[in-house]
């Protein structure tokens, strides 16, 4: 992987022209509930034609990749949002798609992984440092080009998105955006930092994994335990050193909220917004309806809707849905 560095404001400007033909440019829209501690606003990237924002980087990357070093085709690891982002594009310019990913990631994500096109590998979830190491067996092996959701075209493929928060909301007093790998972080914040530094930003993690929060309280990036919950795209034990030195400079904390907390987003969003969210894109809501991110006007990624309808209809009738 070719070494992290942030993206320039004249790079995401052309990063938007680069993938405006694929990528929706999402509306953002005022969350209808008049007893929430701040302005809410959601930035609705369960709109993009995948159901999620990552559409932005497979779309980047794939966008400046020779064809000819396409001909063996691409493949990810990867928990469904990136892998659908990949499978969408790969499909479009005619190129083969491989996804791996693991037994946490819902039936909905892999049935729709392989409706376009992807041939899909299932593993069971690396639990130990050894297991993690693994999959660099499973790495050699492959043929064809590896599109990571940590590869730096990816992560810039997020820039735009700060552009258009600021472009419809300019007066915005924070941004809130979900925290998994750090992906989104590293592509988004320094977009709304090079244009308006005095912005809020944080991370927002759920309480069954929180390594970001934790990171900032210790002054330096930790690992921490996980618990297995229904929100499989967010909430690991670590995420990438290069995502630590990006974040805590770019980002003002992290927001750690509950399972029931995001339970509650859902549902509102649903019964307020008529918007489907599945549990990582509702944390940023989760968060701002904390009142840990203040008053004022706050700007929520949404990062996604691919949840299973069984999953939204348990958290509907106000329960917790039991982890994949």
């Amino acid at each position: 992987m070719a070494k992290y560095r942030e993206t320039t404001l004249e790079e995401i400007y052309a990063i938007r022209d680069r993938i405006k033909d694929i990528v929706v440019r999402t509306p953002l829209v005022k969350l209808n509930y008049d007893e929430a501690p701040a302005e809410i606003y959601l930035k609705l990237e369960n709109l993009q034609p995948i159901g999620a924002f990552k559409i932005r980087g497979t779309a980047n990357a794939m966008r400046q990749i020779n064809p000819s070093d396409l001909k063996d085709g691409v493949w990810a690891f990867t928990s469904g949002n990136h892998g659908r982002g990949l499978a969408y594009i790969a499909k479009k310019m005619g190129v083969k798609c491989t996804i791996w990913t693991t037994d946490e990631t819902p039936p909905l994500k892999i049935k729709e992984l392989k409706n376009l096109g992807a041939e899909v590998n299932v593993f069971p979830y690396p639990k130990t440092r050894e297991e993690w190491d693994k999959m660099e067996d499973i790495r050699a092996s492959m043929k064809g080009l590896e599109i990571s959701g940590r590869d730096p075209k990816v992560t810039a493929g997020y820039g735009p998105l700060g552009l258009e928060i600021l472009e419809d909301l300019p007066d915005v007093d924070a941004v809130l955006m979900p925290f998994g790998g750090g992906g989104l972080s590293c592509g988004l914040a320094p977009a709304i930092r090079s244009l308006n530094p005095d912005i809020k930003l944080y991370g927002c993690e759920i309480e069954t994994a929180a390594p970001l929060a934790a990171s900032f309280k210790a002054g330096e990036r930790v690992e921490v335990e996980r618990i297995p919950s229904f929100i499989n795209s967010i909430g690991y034990a670590r995420f990438m050193p290069f995502v630590w030195d990006i974040v805590k400079k770019s980002l003002d904390g992290s927001i750690v909220v509950s399972l029931r907390e995001v339970c509650d987003a859902i549902r509102l969003m649903a019964e307020k917004n008529k918007v489907i969210v599945e549990g990582a894109g509702a944390v940023s809501v989760a968060a701002a309806l904390s009142g840990k991110a203040g008053s004022g006007k706050i700007a929520c990624v949404v990062s996604g809707g691919n949840i299973d309808l069984e999953m939204l209809v348990t958290i509907i009738q106000g329960k917790i849905p039991d982890k994949v």
